[in-house]
């Protein structure tokens, strides 16, 4: 088996792949006109896995029932170690080994979803966190998924840099108090951020706010505009990103645990990109939400923005 945290058979860095983020935001852009031709409604961004809009990727955790004992982690940030899901879990078994996880995995936004087995263990997640042996920066904020109306992501350009993403949230809050995250745009490259912030928030002020096509903030306006869906290819016979099965050379592997076999698997998972435990084509692989996390930015500053000269 290859070495854990690689795609394509090497390592991450290959994420930066020009030639395969310029098809892939070719296939993008067909997707989102195929899509634009069958409905004028706009589809709202779901690639971003924060506190609030997991249960939007994935509908069984959305149910709203008390067998779902999800805690998120909020406030933390975490070593380049402890993005390994099995590293991470192994850390907070040590910090916490009363309770009992079917499964964890960092946010591609920032912070930890923990999906607890029992009751307790959710207790316990809830409680007071010690800082260390995982080295938070600062004191993490637990909660549970919060189920409230639908949520929808929309990118606001030309946002001064001096504003911190809890100064913005705040200020967003007064007047649209649907408004559950904001997240700043980091160009990775030049290690500086984006003046472009995406905002999530309840689908009835987001299409209001979409209609004007734009939003005041500390007294100026700014264009705004709906996120769209990213689609990231994985191959269902090597599990590899970037190509599909009908031009795959490599061997074929288990989506379940990575072995070279294609029966039904019923051993424990084992991740083929990132080898954590879960399903190569889990929606929480951090190979996966990385790969779709840089998508997204690339998409977003392409895009052309609106026109307020009308306004």
């Amino acid at each position: 088996m290859k070495s854990p945290g690689s795609i394509w058979g090497a390592p991450i860095p290959v994420l930066t792949n020009r030639k395969y983020l310029s098809i892939l935001d070719k296939r993008c852009a067909l997707e989102s006109s195929k899509s634009s031709n069958i409905n004028s409604g706009t589809k709202p961004l779901t690639a971003r896995k924060n506190s609030n809009d997991i249960s939007q990727d994935s509908p069984k955790e959305n149910t709203g029932s008390s067998n779902q004992k999800i805690v998120i982690l909020d406030n933390v940030k975490l070593s380049k170690e402890l993005t390994n899901s099995k590293n991470l879990k192994s850390a907070i078994n040590k910090v916490k080994p009363a309770i009992k996880l079917k499964q964890v995995y960092p946010l591609a936004a920032g912070g930890i979803a923990l999906h607890c087995a029992d009751s307790e263990s959710q207790d316990s997640a809830l409680g007071a966190w010690p800082k260390c042996p995982l080295n938070w920066e600062s004191e993490p904020k637990p909660h549970k998924v919060r189920n409230q109306q639908p949520l929808q992501s929309i990118i606001i350009r030309s946002v001064n840099t001096k504003y911190t993403e809890q100064d913005l949230l705040s200020h967003i809050q007064t007047r649209h108090p649907s408004a559950v995250d904001v997240h700043r745009l980091q160009n990775k490259s030049a290690k500086a951020p984006f003046p472009i912030i995406k905002v999530t928030l309840g689908r009835e002020e987001a299409t209001q706010i979409l209609a004007r096509q734009s939003l005041v903030l500390f007294g100026k306006k700014h264009p705004c505009q709906t996120c769209h869906s990213i689609k990231v290819i994985r191959c269902y016979r090597c599990q590899r990103f970037g190509h599909t099965a009908s031009t795959c050379v490599y061997t074929e592997q288990c989506v379940n645990c990575s072995g070279n076999h294609s029966h039904h698997c019923t051993l424990p998972p084992r991740c083929f990109n990132c080898d954590g435990e879960h399903k190569a084509d889990s929606k929480y692989c951090p190979t996966f939400l990385t790969l779709k996390n840089r998508l997204e930015i690339r998409k977003i500053v392409s895009s052309p923005r609106p026109d307020l000269s009308r306004d």
